[in-house]
């Protein structure tokens, strides 16, 4: 099993923005009808490493405790060990990490495996802003022609393309209040959250193109998130 925080809980696999720390929990059971006497656990992924399982202190219900044997369930008698290794810090990408435990009896040698997996997932947000003559819109990036003193409206898209939920989310806008805005927040993975601003009067230097850029903040996995979206009009 795999975990992020100390409080738990242990799971099969979890998403994480790489730098995470994460801990694995390893049970070795005895299923079977004859009692084991020794096993290991094997770790490729942690070979080596200070979460490598060959250094585990395996923990038993038992007392007094039959390690580093492995009893066959009983009324008195619990077949399991326990050990936690960690912590790791998590990269990005999908890391599956399959461990292998070998029990001995009468001389020969029994394995099984498991996995526990993590994603690392690099936090993505990003903000689209458009413009329009009204609330409603058409939107676009730009209007090519517009009088001065005439009114325009923003409209800002906050998207969460990563894998994680983004938290906290601000937008600043130099040239017109964001006060109104309300985003979903936590933002989830793959969805989106849309405000629309103004009225901006439409003002400056006849053919002049005045380009408006809006910042979006949050937070990812722990790790702050950030883009920028303009739009623009000329005169």
């Amino acid at each position: 099993k795999v975990r992020v925080s100390p409080a738990g809980p242990w799971l099969d696999a979890v998403v994480v923005a790489p730098g995470t720390l994460v801990d694995y929990q390893f049970i070795v059971e005895n299923v079977g009808n004859v009692p084991f006497a020794s096993f290991s656990v094997s770790d490729p992924l942690l070979a080596g490493a200070g979460a490598d399982p060959s250094g585990c202190a395996w923990q038993t219900g038992n007392v007094p405790s039959v390690l580093p044997a492995l009893p066959v369930a009983s009324a008195t008698l619990d077949p399991t060990a326990t050990c936690v290794r960690g912590p790791v810090s998590a990269v990005g990408g999908v890391v599956q990490n399959i461990a292998a435990a070998t029990g001995v009896y009468n001389g020969s040698s029994y394995s099984t495996t498991d996995d526990a997996n993590y994603l690392g997932a690099d936090p993505n947000l990003s903000l689209t802003k458009e413009i329009g003559t009204s609330t409603t819109g058409p939107w676009s990036a730009s209007i090519p022609s517009i009088a001065a003193g005439a009114s325009v409206h923003y409209r800002l898209i906050i998207a969460n393309n990563g894998a994680l939920p983004v938290s906290g989310l601000s937008v600043t806008d130099p040239m017109v209040s964001t006060a109104t805005c309300s985003y979903v927040d936590p933002l989830p993975p793959a969805s989106a959250s849309v405000c629309v601003v103004g009225p901006v009067t439409a003002a400056g230097a006849p053919g002049a193109t005045i380009t408006n850029t809006a910042t979006v903040n949050g937070s990812s996995g722990g790790s702050p998130v950030s883009d920028t979206g303009s739009a623009s009009y000329t005169l």
